[in-house]
């Protein structure tokens, strides 16, 4: 059988990704940088069957890149080169490392539990994510926020072979 094409995303080219961090409920979380955070890129990875959390995809971010710098954006895009091609991202991502680059360079990183695309424009060849989440709680705790709830949900019920099925028109 032949490899199925998986869903693969990519960050908005010019301006980056943006990101939020979030609480149990889906509150943001100050992160301490200012101006807003973006993500220019990051590396996938395709997880064991034993690491993979029940009712997620084995596809997942891996480590991704954030900041308002250019140094952030060097990094996002030296991570995009080192996936696997046999890796791609889903929608909902577990055990993601966020590095965070300032705007000397400096940085410093956190695991989050669990990686989500809030939204995102359907493209070719890969959709491209419009806002990535960061959290330590599951999307799909009862205190989450209902939007986040919902999108965590309808992506992990998602056909993994219809990459732009949940994404907006552009």
């Amino acid at each position: 059988m032949p490899d199925q094409p998986k869903r693969v995303f990519d960050p908005l080219p010019d301006t980056g990704t943006p990101v939020r961090f979030v609480n149990d409920a889906g509150n943001d979380i100050n992160t301490g940088f200012s101006g807003g955070l973006f993500s220019y890129g990051w590396a996938t990875r395709k997880q064991s069957p034993d690491q993979t959390v029940e009712g997620f995809p084995p596809e997942s971010m891996d480590v991704v890149a954030v900041g308002n710098s250019k140094a952030a954006r060097a990094l996002g895009e030296a991570l995009k080169g080192i996936s696997l091609d046999t890796a791609s991202s889903s929608g909902i991502s577990t055990k993601v490392l966020v590095v965070f680059v300032d705007d000397n360079g400096l940085q410093t990183h956190h695991e989050y539990k669990f990686a989500l695309v809030s939204n995102c424009v359907k493209a070719t060849p890969h959709p491209k994510a419009r806002e990535l989440v960061f959290c330590d709680s599951s999307f799909s705790s009862d205190s989450m926020n209902g939007d986040l709830k919902k999108r965590a949900e309808d992506w992990k019920s998602a056909d993994p072979t219809q990459p732009n099925d949940l994404c907006d028109n552009p």
